[in-house]
């Protein structure tokens, strides 16, 4: 049997000190750090923008609670919006560093696994100038579902409660982050 390598040692050790001694599987990760080159980053960067400065037009948001009118239900009855809280965009390379963007999803899986793999590469890597968003992701996540549960519920204080809700739950690919939100609602 081969020895665990330092990276999947750390993440383990880390990941225990989010979600506490709860003994869940997690998916699939890589140990190896993929670049990109500046100028791929940039465009990504551009397309991004461009997709929120759209999503933020009154003619869009039009369009889209004219849609949103016969699922209303679905919505608690509400007027408001429902931004998304962690809105990722799916970019393909391709060899010649061409982007495609093949979805934009609102309610994306993977961001605190993401994180805690960041956290394992900075902790290897103290040296390295890998810490330059480190704690700016949780804090900017914390902000907006703080803004996002003022806006929506107006009137009512932070929660006290927070349900994280699925069908199977336990059987979802990525139950762990499911107990990661758990912990880190919970700590807020």
């Amino acid at each position: 049997m081969l020895a665990p390598s330092p990276f999947y040692t750390t993440y383990k050790k880390l990941l225990s000190q989010f979600i506490g001694s709860a003994s869940i599987k997690s998916p699939p990760i890589s140990p190896l750090v993929v670049g990109v080159s500046q100028k791929t980053a940039q465009r990504i960067s551009d397309v991004v923008k461009i997709l929120y400065k759209i999503a933020l037009q009154k003619p869009y948001q039009k369009t889209i609670q004219e849609n949103l009118q016969e699922n209303r239900a679905k919505f608690l009855n509400s007027d408001l919006p429902l931004p998304a809280l962690l809105m990722s965009y799916d970019f393909h390379i391709d060899s010649k560093g061409d982007i495609k963007l093949i979805e934009v999803n609102t309610n994306s899986s993977g961001y605190l696994i993401s994180h805690l793999v960041d956290e394992t590469h900075i902790t290897l890597n103290p040296n390295k100038n890998l810490n330059i968003f480190r704690d700016k992701g949780l804090t900017s996540l914390k902000a907006a579902f703080k803004e996002q549960w003022q806006s929506f519920f107006a009137s009512l204080a932070l929660p006290l409660k927070t349900f994280i809700v699925d069908q199977n739950i336990k059987e979802q690919k990525m139950y762990i982050e499911f107990i990661m939100y758990k912990h880190l609602l919970n700590s807020w």
